[in-house]
């Protein structure tokens, strides 16, 4: 995952609306959002698949457990090889609290490149990024992540922040509205991008909310929507794309929230 925004507990029916986008080579092999079974023997798990290593950058349980992991851009920072996807695949088909997973977690920071971690549960929504290895209890609000800290002022992000609460402002929120805000794939002026340690024209390929980078194999792969209503029903849509930016597939998926 490069750029997620959300909405937690701000619009008064809706206490979670997120939007996403994945951008990954478009070489490593990806399943789309499907049920996964867990070792409960339950498809309890609504997410994508990395099918290099096994994890995921986004997903879900009936239950309402809910998991997000970007990047971290930082080129002069060593760290482990372990993969960043099992972060929250493992917190989503396990049963710990969110706080007891992410303090377990922050034993083991340096076994991963940078990374940020967003993990739900029903006690509240919680961030840890690992380079300062805070972990975060969020208010009320409309968020956004990329590839440094939370509500880092690079142009994507505030952008997309301004369009949520735009859309959150109407009285009604589709799925394709929410989609729509991550197809820009206009680059932002150059005194506006971020310095990350990346070569200049780098920094300015990948500034778009939506990235089509075919020259290094690269650009975004999927949008994925989540509207989360306050009797607990869920649409989650997810919507991806080829090499050349066109969509191959789409997935819609409505559920009821599972209550204990």
């Amino acid at each position: 995952m490069c750029l997620i925004v959300f909405a937690f507990r701000h619009h008064p029916t809706l206490p979670l609306v997120v939007v996403a986008n994945r951008d990954e080579f478009y070489s490593r092999p990806t399943r789309a959002a499907h049920f996964w079974s867990t070792d409960r023997g339950r498809a309890d798990i609504l997410a994508g698949k990395d099918l290099n290593r096994g994890g995921t950058w986004l997903g879900m349980t009936r239950g309402g457990r809910i998991a997000f992991v970007t990047n971290v851009r930082n080129p002069g920072v060593e760290r482990g090889d372990k993969s960043r996807g099992l972060l929250t695949r493992n917190f989503l088909a396990g049963q710990q609290l969110a706080t007891d997973y992410l303090q377990q977690l922050q034993g083991c920071l340096h076994d991963y490149a940078g990374f940020n971690v967003l993990l739900g549960d029903q006690q509240g929504l919680y961030h840890l990024n690992s380079e300062n290895g805070k972990i975060q209890e969020l208010r009320p609000g409309i968020y956004g992540l990329s590839n440094a800290s939370m509500d880092s002022n690079w142009p994507k992000v505030n952008l997309s922040k301004s369009a949520l609460g735009g859309l959150l402002d109407q009285e009604d929120v589709s799925i394709d509205s929410l989609t729509a805000i991550m197809l820009d794939r206009d680059q932002a002026p150059d005194p506006d991008l971020p310095e990350t340690g990346i070569p200049r024209e780098l920094e300015r390929q990948l500034s778009p909310r939506f990235i089509v980078n075919p020259e290094r194999d690269y650009g975004t792969r999927s949008t994925t929507t989540i509207v989360v209503n306050a009797q607990g029903t869920v649409r989650f849509s997810e919507q991806n794309y080829g090499s050349d930016a066109a969509i191959v597939s789409r997935q819609a998926i409505r559920f009821k929230l599972l209550t204990a």
